[in-house]
């Protein structure tokens, strides 16, 4: 029979398991699913999807896939820039000038270089708000277009760390989005299929992440070439440092020797008028 004190023991560890219980049920898994997820993920899957064909659509139309080679190559010097600045990374490098002689494909390109590529080899002007502001709603240009894909990308990259939309941000995102890539030319019934699709998390969460590595990536590079420029700056400020120094210590010579020979000059002309 139990004593006093282990009954004691017994009924608190009943009290804490339960309390610890009710806590568990009250606060919600962070990985459990929710209305919030699944509209994240449809929108990314609607931008993901829909983004990428759409910008390889328009893409194409300016360097066809059966003259792609070719015309990457015409502009290897401009990518080559874009490469040594880090704005393209080396995987993105990689499938624009594929190793062993193989061909590039635009369809291996995602939004990131897609979107690059758009802005930097096709001719294309920014719009009036630039290519990374959302452009205003009477602006309906192709360029236009393309920028408020980046936006949204980049709107969409910012719910990474929490993959939530709620429901009526997610409502004016996709009329936004949707609007958007019928105006580039994606047929509105592949829209609404994937509105009424049911499908996991886990293919948007992977493509959001991959877009992550990607920018972190990009981040990186440039912080390092940032870095870099600074120990140029650095290099280049110590040299200045020490040429003005040597350029002091060279004055103080000249003085010097310009007092021995005044001093000659004045030794001479006393020894010349004794």
């Amino acid at each position: 029979m139990l004593n006093y004190l282990d009954s004691a023991r017994v009924n608190h560890c009943r009290n804490h398991r339960v309390k610890t219980s009710e806590m568990a049920a009250a606060v919600p898994s962070p990985l459990a699913s929710s209305a919030d997820k699944t509209n994240g993920a449809k929108l990314s899957r609607r931008l993901i999807d829909g983004g990428t064909t759409v910008l390889k659509n328009v893409f194409d139309s300016y360097h066809p896939p059966a003259n792609l080679d070719a015309d990457l190559n015409v502009q290897y010097k401009t990518l080559l820039r874009l490469f040594r600045r880090r704005i393209l990374n080396k995987l993105q490098w990689a499938k624009l000038f594929p190793p062993g002689g193989a061909k590039p494909n635009s369809a291996s390109f995602d939004i990131t270089p897609l979107f690059l590529l758009l802005t930097n080899i096709c001719g294309l002007s920014p719009p009036l708000s630039g290519w990374h502001t959302k452009p205003s709603p009477s602006d309906t240009s192709l360029e236009a277009n393309l920028a408020r894909i980046k936006f949204f990308r980049n709107e969409l990259y910012g719910h990474v760390s929490s993959t939530g939309v709620d429901t009526p941000t997610f409502n004016a995102l996709w009329q936004e989005i949707s609007a958007v890539l019928v105006t580039l030319g994606l047929d509105q019934a592949e829209i609404d299929r994937l509105q009424a699709e049911r499908f996991g998390e886990d293919d948007y969460l992977d493509a959001l992440t991959d877009w992550a590595d990607s920018e972190q990536e990009i981040k990186s590079e440039l912080k390092e070439m940032k870095r870099d420029v600074k120990k140029i700056l650095q290099t280049q400020l110590e040299d200045r440092k020490t040429q003005h120094e040597s350029n002091s210590r060279l004055e103080q010579v000249h003085e010097i020797v310009n007092k021995i020979h005044q001093a000659i000059n004045e030794a001479r002309q006393t020894q010349f008028t004794s």
